[in-house]
């Protein structure tokens, strides 16, 4: 045990420096945040999870470039590329049961609504395969669903009759449109995400946060965005929310002082986006119009 002896002892010079620089880092580091999206990025030198994602972002640049290069020599001889139907859309069209094997007879997992929106991702005599949110697959009889029409996610569609909320379009932006590439291929991409968890500050498949979802998205394609979705929003013309096609960039949820957003994904098409958020428990495909979204919805970017 150190005992000081106030009496006869004064702090040197050098100790009160040192006490200076420590209460200096202690101060410094307890400033909070709001959150991942909007808090700052400090440029540090490349650590490891940083090389694993840019290795992951130019493995996934590759596997585009192969399907892009499979697609021309198909299209080429007369046939047709097959299409992943994976997180394809449907829409559950009477209240039905979800089994864990495409069979009456399997687990029951929990009963579902109708009108409920599910992403499918394999048929099977009869069976529809839909996922879950651990990524695992549901399975219901085909006839408990309808499915989207193969070109929905890639169609207009016009606004609701319910009025939304005024645009806030007072941000920064671009003067040229930001993406120009193939949007089936984007879809593709964003998709593959689908029943990733969401985490703060995520950028990989074991968890991902919104903007760490709309930058990896839009990089394995070429299309590089900065990290966080206040820095997002500056890249790209506005859009007004009518005129929305896929592969608008949509953000949502101002901070307190209205000098901030919050939250961002990417629209599909037919009123539908994907989104890597924390309600919706990681990567998922949500409705626009006329929902929670809709009523926190600030502007989008193209």
């Amino acid at each position: 045990m150190l005992f000081l002896n106030h009496a006869k002892s004064k702090p040197s010079l050098e100790f009160i420096t040192k006490i200076s620089l420590w209460t200096f880092v202690i101060l410094a580091c307890s400033s909070t945040t709001d959150y991942a999206d909007t808090s700052i990025t400090f440029k540090l030198p490349p650590s490891k999870a940083n090389i694993t994602a840019t290795e992951a972002r130019l493995k996934a640049e590759r596997q585009v470039e192969k399907q892009r290069n499979y697609d021309r020599q198909l299209t080429s001889r007369g046939d047709q590329p097959p299409r992943n139907d994976v997180g394809r859309l449907a829409e559950i069209i009477t209240n039905t049961v979800i089994h864990r094997n495409p069979n009456v007879n399997s687990r029951e997992l929990c009963e579902v609504s109708a009108g409920t929106d599910v992403a499918v991702n394999s048929q099977k005599n009869g069976w529809v395969g839909i996922l879950m949110q651990d990524g695992s697959s549901g399975w219901l009889p085909t006839q408990a669903l309808q499915m989207m029409h193969e070109d929905a996610v890639l169609s207009a569609l016009s606004m609701p009759d319910s009025p939304g909320p005024e645009e806030r379009n007072n941000f920064p932006s671009g003067s040229v449109p930001f993406f120009h590439g193939n949007p089936q291929q984007l879809v593709n991409v964003a998709e593959s995400f689908l029943g990733v968890p969401y985490e703060w500050g995520g950028n990989t498949h074991k968890g991902i946060d919104c903007s760490g979802f709309v930058k990896r998205v839009f990089g394995a394609l070429g299309y590089d965005l900065p990290r966080v979705a206040d820095e997002q929003i500056d890249v790209g013309v506005p859009v007004s929310p009518d005129s929305l096609i896929c592969g608008d960039r949509l953000y949502f949820e101002l901070s307190r002082d209205g000098s901030r957003v919050k939250h961002t994904g990417i629209y599909l098409g037919n009123g539908y986006f994907i989104q890597s958020s924390v309600t919706g428990h990681g990567v998922s495909i949500n409705k626009l119009f006329g929902t929670y979204w809709w009523s926190i919805f600030v502007c989008a970017r193209r």
